[in-house]
């Protein structure tokens, strides 16, 4: 990945530390220009039409990720990404 700092991978947070939600956050990655990005992994993601019902689905989880990292960390900055393993990208 272009443009790294440093990444984190499954990043783990507790009812105690982010609220009443528990969850491992797959992927934080630091770039050069100092904002974060979180990336969850998808797998099995065969078309562009399922990649959009994807992005629809996992919305909520990629901004409660997002929330998360902003308390714990009090990171800034942050874009959420779906990366698909089967395709080699980002949707």
């Amino acid at each position: 990945m272009t443009g790294l700092r440093k990444g984190r991978f499954e990043n783990a947070w507790t009812p105690g530390t982010a609220g009443m939600v528990t969850g491992k956050i797959d992927r934080l990655c630091e770039m050069e220009h100092g904002s974060w990005m979180v990336i969850d992994y998808k797998s099995k993601v065969g078309s562009i039409i399922e990649s959009a019902s994807l992005i629809q689905e996992y919305e909520i989880s990629i901004q409660t990720y997002t929330n998360a990292i902003e308390q714990i960390l009090g990171i800034k900055f942050i874009n959420g990404f779906l990366y698909s393993t089967d395709i080699g990208d980002f949707f």
